[in-house]
């Protein structure tokens, strides 16, 4: 089953989204759908492209992300569960949605701030600038710093709407917003991983192969600098919850570079700027807190330092 909407009065454009829902009954699915609506607006308005947005509620979360993605590895147990995902294809951006959205541990509120959450991925995607310079090195953090400020972004227009939609939030949505929180923070001063990446090091100075080095490290680095703008995109749009912020100073992944790096994305949502080349060198800064330093050759090509931490 499918729901459409074809044309937007209000801009003039073709508004491409298609709701698809394979769980529930016929009355089930009709209450996700209609769930599923509040995306219709912000969809006219914000999103001119003509790309399909299609969202799918599907019975295996896992199964449907392998299959529109070609793969055969994902898996959404991964520290914390992932219960939705954006998969940006070639003549679509497809949202997937868990259908652990549609039990007793979500409501409403805590529904709606990720389906906006993954909405605005979707949005953000055609608004980043290209990297002014060519140096593969410039490429390479800018596209890690637009990673960072997606998921840094959309954590904070979620929850931005929902705090302006709703006067008096949940309890479920206090709840799961606070243990979110919490397991970013868990994650983030987690000794294991710090030991994950300097074992990776040490063995990287026996065998000597940076493509090893990286296919190894790139998991948990990926985990905590996302838990890492998580955690800070939840406490700037939850006043009250930084009272949590002295215990991310245990973790060996925030120090005085990751703050700027926070700080520059403070500045940039607040004025809604999608250019980040004027923050390659933030980026550099907070990755050699990972052991890793990209530079350029003569050649034109990218070699990575790995160095201690």
């Amino acid at each position: 089953s499918c729901k459409w909407l074809i044309f937007s009065k209000t801009t003039g454009r073709t508004c491409n989204l298609e709701y698809i829902v394979q769980i529930g009954t016929d009355e089930q699915q009709q209450a996700i759908w209609d769930e599923l609506s509040i995306l219709d607006g912000i969809v006219k308005e914000l999103h001119p492209s003509s790309v399909l947005i299609r969202v799918v509620v599907p019975t295996d979360f896992d199964a449907m992300v392998n299959e529109l993605q070609n793969t055969t590895t994902y898996t959404s147990s991964r520290g914390q569960l992932a219960i939705a995902k954006t998969l940006c294809l070639e003549s679509e951006t497809v949202i997937v949605l868990s259908p652990h959205l549609y039990t007793y541990f979500f409501d409403h509120q805590s529904r709606v701030s990720i389906y906006l959450h993954e909405l605005f991925h979707c949005i953000n995607r055609e608004k980043f600038k290209y990297a002014l310079n060519s140096a593969p090195s410039h490429g390479y953090y800018l596209e890690n710093s637009k990673i960072l400020f997606d998921e840094y972004y959309a954590n904070r227009k979620s929850f931005e709407i929902i705090n302006g939609a709703y006067k008096q939030k949940s309890q479920r949505y206090k709840i799961l917003t606070y243990g979110s929180l919490k397991g970013h923070i868990q994650t983030l001063i987690d000794s294991a991983h710090y030991n994950t990446i300097r074992t990776q090091i040490s063995q990287f100075r026996i065998h000597g192969n940076v493509n090893i080095f990286l296919r190894n490290c790139q998991p948990p680095i990926d985990e905590l600098m996302k838990s890492m703008v998580y955690s800070y995109a939840i406490m700037d749009s939850h006043k009250h919850l930084y009272r949590l912020d002295k215990i991310l100073t245990k973790s060996m992944f925030i120090n005085n570079n990751t703050a700027r790096l926070i700080d520059y994305f403070r500045t940039k949502y607040a004025s809604d700027d999608f250019d980040l080349n004027d923050g390659i060198v933030l980026m550099e800064k907070v990755l050699i807190g990972y052991g890793l330093m990209f530079k350029d050759t003569a050649q034109g090509r990218m070699y990575c330092h790995v160095l201690d931490i």
